[in-house]
């Protein structure tokens, strides 16, 4: 598959909710119930149906395949600020999520929009959004 999409990869991406519900919280995120909401399902499914006001000032994307990427920063762009910061894990590392990212930046409503992606590390990259 051209955008990296692997049913192999996909496998080995899934998480356990628990394990991910103790990671956050053993940074002391999430102990009063209000500084994090889960938000369960696939990103094309769940992120349209949350309240989020526009004003986002950080999209962190961590969702690894063409389909997941692509589909949290189509629906998470409109509400960041302009000056907001996109991280993306995995852009170093996995071909659908680069893809993803790019065709996204390159889109003719975004491309003036965009700062150039700066590295972070091996895997994760970001950018600002200008305008």
């Amino acid at each position: 598959d051209p955008r990296g999409q692997s049913r192999a990869a996909r496998g080995k991406l899934k998480v356990n909710f628990a394990e991910t519900e103790a990671a956050v919280k053993r940074f002391g995120v999430g102990e009063s119930g209000k500084e994090v909401v889960w938000l369960k399902g696939l990103f094309r499914d769940s992120l349209p149906l949350q309240p989020f006001s526009n004003g986002l000032a950080i999209i962190r994307l961590d969702g690894d395949l063409y389909e997941s990427t692509h589909s949290a920063i189509t629906l998470l762009w409109p509400k960041l600020s302009p000056g907001g910061y996109v991280i993306v894990d995995d852009y170093g590392t996995w071909k659908g999520c680069r893809t993803a990212i790019d065709e996204f930046r390159n889109q003719d409503s975004v491309r003036d929009c965009v700062s150039p992606l700066k590295r972070t590390d091996l895997t994760e990259y970001w950018f600002r959004r200008t305008c």
